[in-house]
């Protein structure tokens, strides 16, 4: 493949059009980044392209919607990349999506896509793009994990053991590119303020009372990658930090219970409807 490069150093974010990948891609942006930006709203992509090209014009910014459950979309994303004539230096893994309630009564087509979104997509475009940052010597992995990622989290599992998949793959593949230029982020923020917990449908007397900005995350996530640093970022408050001291320290089948015995009055009521 015969890649040109941006003349600005060009940054993917997945998830771009909303929440921490919006920030994200406005910080990466005000530093001077080109930015390519994946989502599954073309209408927010729209707008997202005329914000940044109107106010950052010395970079390149372009977007592609696409939905990262379908089979073909990481083919479709390379395709789109290879026209553009551009290929990312960084590449953010931060789409994500979550249901809230027993996995019964969770519909079949949402677990699949949330595994889809954060297993699957998540490797396949690893896999696509990690190859020309090797022959470069340079490039890095930004994946967005989650606290749930540290733990079990009943009525949440499926959201939950894909987090933790993700923080396995990172920490794996930062050892194996070990000495080749290129690098591999975990980042763990605590709650954040975006909307994504109300879409997931856990009632706010669930949600902690406190959360952080995107802008605020973004900035410290924008630092680490300007850094070209690896390994494990965590941007959260002192409790946050705390606790995921103490998930190190203490057997999942303890978090499993506790985490349990907390969501569970939360529930909605089960209909009893297979939904599957």
């Amino acid at each position: 493949m015969d890649v040109r490069l941006s003349s600005n150093p060009v940054v993917l974010v997945t998830g771009a059009s909303s929440g921490l990948g919006w920030a994200l891609v406005q910080e990466m942006a005000r530093r001077g980044w080109s930015t390519c930006l994946v989502a599954r709203r073309a209408d927010r992509l729209q707008e997202a392209v005329e914000t940044l090209a109107s106010r950052y014009p010395q970079a390149f910014h372009a977007a592609r919607a696409l939905d990262l459950a379908d089979p073909d979309a990481i083919h479709r994303c390379t395709d789109w990349l290879e026209r553009l004539g551009v290929w990312p230096e960084v590449v953010v893994h931060n789409a994500g999506l979550g249901r809230f309630g027993h996995f019964e009564a969770v519909p079949w087509e949402t677990h699949r896509s949330i595994v889809a979104v954060q297993v699957r997509s998540v490797v396949a475009l690893t896999r696509a793009l990690l190859p020309p940052m090797v022959r470069r010597g340079r490039g890095m992995f930004v994946f967005v994990g989650s606290t749930s990622g540290r733990k079990p989290v009943p009525f949440l599992a499926t959201y939950a053991a894909s987090k933790a998949f993700l923080h396995h793959f990172a920490l794996a593949l930062g050892e194996e590119l070990r000495g080749t230029g290129v690098r591999s982020l975990l980042v763990i923020p605590g709650f954040i303020v975006t909307g994504f917990h109300e879409r997931e449908g856990l009632p706010a007397e669930a949600r902690p009372s406190r959360g952080q900005r995107p802008e605020t995350v973004a900035r410290r996530v924008a630092d680490a990658i300007e850094r070209r640093g690896g390994g494990v970022l965590v941007v959260g408050r002192w409790r946050e930090r705390l606790t995921g001291w103490l998930q190190r320290l203490f057997p999942g089948e303890g978090w499993a219970i506790r985490m349990g015995r907390f969501y569970e009055q939360w529930l909605p009521p089960v209909s009893g409807e297979d939904e599957r």
